[in-house]
């Protein structure tokens, strides 16, 4: 995929976030690891987060059932 259809793909998804490692090619995971690693963390935190906040908001609002 070029540069742009990838920055078209990224533009389209709200909420998207591109990051491109120089000189990483296809194998960012190996070749660039102290790059990637941390941004796939922060992705992971965020998404955890997001995860939280909606299972307290669901558990709050929820009505409770008693068996």
């Amino acid at each position: 995929m070029s540069l742009r259809v990838t920055e078209m793909v990224a533009e389209a998804i709200p909420g998207a976030r591109l990051a491109i490692v120089p000189d990483a090619g296809h194998m960012a995971l190996l070749t660039a690891p102290h790059i990637v690693n941390p941004m796939i963390a922060a992705h992971l935190r965020a998404a955890d987060g997001v995860r939280t906040a909606r299972k307290s908001r669901l558990s709050t609002t929820a009505p409770s059932r008693s068996i």
